[in-house]
């Protein structure tokens, strides 16, 4: 149950997610078009648990592609290039094809602010009590909007 729980708050959270990301990007290197997919992990409670950015290339040949985020790891999930992390520059060497690289953000915030809230058989229950309980379940999700990021 508590897995269920938390898969479909992950899911939610994706969605919203990737339905607010869908414009293209470009990167540093010229003409390199880029696509970025936003995925959030939620607690059962509904906070946030961490939140990473799979961003794709669209390479013609071998390419230096230099990118930006505020990530506190980067991991290629193409190929076993070594790819670096140098403050918000990420830099690695790709060859032609779709290249893919998974940023972790430093600053794991949603524009939103979700919550979660269980009951079962009638009574407040927390998440992480769940596992293993027997009873009818309801859950409760809310979403208020947070203050729009500052711009630099």
């Amino acid at each position: 149950m508590k897995r269920l729980i938390q898969r479909a708050a992950a899911l939610t959270a994706a969605l919203c997610l990737a339905a607010a990301c869908m414009a293209p990007v470009y990167a540093e290197t010229a003409n390199t078009e880029k696509e970025e997919n936003v995925y959030g992990s939620l607690a059962g409670d509904g906070s946030v648990a961490d939140i990473y950015i799979v961003n794709m290339f669209a390479l013609d040949g071998k390419t230096e592609i230099r990118d930006y985020g505020a990530y506190s790891s980067v991991r290629n999930l193409t190929s076993e290039a070594d790819i670096s992390l140098d403050g918000d520059s990420v830099t690695v060497s790709a060859e032609a094809g779709t290249f893919y690289y998974q940023g972790n953000l430093k600053d794991a915030q949603l524009p939103w602010n979700i919550s979660v809230a269980y009951m079962l058989d009638g009574k407040n229950v927390a998440a992480d009590e769940l596992a293993g309980a027997n009873g009818h379940l309801a859950s409760t999700a809310r979403r208020s909007r947070t203050r729009p990021p500052t711009q630099a």
